[in-house]
């Protein structure tokens, strides 16, 4: 099966040689885990996409263990306030919180939109 979703990157972690596994709080579906194949390499297609704070449209495969990242289109970078340390720690934290209280797939999509608005 394959879906469309919007989402926020929450975490990134690097995996194997050239994948990161993400987890991305999403509008439809609320937080999922997913590995995205080959983001490491040079030529990927992902760019900065999959990096923390970013809000992208996101094709996904449902795998039988874990999703699998197809394509993302970024909407917005919330990244670059990077350069504001208070606003990137702001940030930083508003992600971890969302990360931490929410289940896998519980759809909040209040939640979702707060996130949104306050990065």
């Amino acid at each position: 099966m394959l879906y469309k979703t919007e989402g926020i990157v929450l975490k990134s972690m690097e995996y194997e040689e050239a994948d990161k596994i993400v987890t991305i709080y999403t509008k439809d579906y609320g937080k999922i885990t997913a590995i995205a194949k080959g983001v490491r390499k040079t030529k990927s297609k992902f760019g900065s996409s999959l990096e923390i704070l970013t809000h992208s449209i996101f094709l996904i495969y449902k795998g039988r263990n874990i999703d699998i990242v197809s394509q993302t289109e970024i909407l917005e970078s919330f990244f670059s306030t990077s350069k504001e340390v208070i606003k990137f720690a702001f940030a930083a934290n508003c992600v971890e919180v969302v990360n931490r209280l929410t289940e896998e797939r519980e759809i909040n999509i209040g939640l979702f939109n707060l996130l949104k608005e306050a990065l």
